[in-house]
């Protein structure tokens, strides 16, 4: 009887760890604070202008009152990108599941917009990347997910919200991001195996109590 109750209870705190590690990750995911401090943002060329506090959509954000906007209205060659990142720890393994959403405000005009996770192990070097589908034409708010496993060896997630000029130069666009999601969590197999172990203990120990 005392072994089924710490099976039972060992079941339950990880079913609760497991609760707590699905918390969003991400700080500032709806660009609510003042600027880009929970970000890192990049440009690799001066063209794109971003703005993380942008509420000029009024009612028609996404979330809240704030999103994050990256326009260009002069030409940004090919092969230029903006990438705002945050990094977090990770364990091989475990479950990754990413997501923002996204609106392009007119034709990206040889750009694209997507989500992406890079994994990291130890020295710094990349083990795996996760990449969501890719708008460049308009589209109203569309979520981008990343979803599998944590890479062997990863130590270090990077979540990148991107604007890629990969089809050519691209004469102007708009595009926005909000309400950016990353979890990582313990696998749901192991979980669950865990759980239902503890209550076929337990069913066991009720039906022998009843039989005596």
């Amino acid at each position: 009887m005392k072994n089924a109750h710490l099976l039972c209870v060992t079941a339950l705190c990880v079913a609760v760890l497991a609760v707590r590690a699905a918390g969003n990750l991400v700080s500032d995911p709806g660009f609510e604070d003042a600027g880009d401090a929970a970000w890192n943002p990049y440009s690799s060329y001066g063209e794109f202008q971003e703005d993380f506090d942008y509420s000029a959509f009024s009612t028609n954000l996404y979330d809240g009152s704030e999103a994050l906007s990256i326009m260009w209205t002069n030409p940004v060659p090919q092969w230029n990108v903006f990438v705002a990142e945050q990094q977090f720890a990770v364990s091989e393994g475990y479950t990754w599941d990413a997501s923002v959403y996204a609106k392009a405000a007119a034709p990206l005009n040889g750009a694209e917009m997507y989500l992406e996770t890079i994994f990291y192990d130890g020295s710094s070097t990349e083990v795996g990347k996760m990449k969501s589908v890719s708008l460049t034409d308009y589209t109203e708010w569309t979520e981008l997910q990343n979803s599998g496993l944590v890479s062997n060896s990863a130590v270090t997630a990077s979540l990148r919200l991107v604007v890629f000029t990969s089809g050519g130069d691209s004469s102007e666009g708009s595009a926005f991001f909000d309400a950016a999601d990353a979890t990582a969590t313990i696998p749901e197999p192991a979980t669950l195996g865990l759980i239902a172990l503890a209550a076929g203990i337990g069913f066991l120990t009720r039906r022998r109590q009843h039989r005596s």
